[in-house]
């Protein structure tokens, strides 16, 4: 049997709100990240092409 294209549905109401700001304030006060921004890594791929271009 051939397979059919999905209906667009109406949609009712909306999403319901994210409450963000309880997990904004676990995050700050989370203590394995110490407040030590990480390095920004490039990837091998990049790094890689990078030198071929040279």
């Amino acid at each position: 049997m051939a397979r059919t294209k999905e209906t667009s549905r109406k949609s009712i109401g909306g999403k319901e709100p994210c409450k963000q700001i309880a997990i904004k304030g676990a995050w700050k006060l989370d203590p394995t990240t110490g407040g030590v921004k990480m390095q920004h890594r490039f990837s091998l791929k990049i790094i890689a092409l990078r030198e071929i271009r040279r």
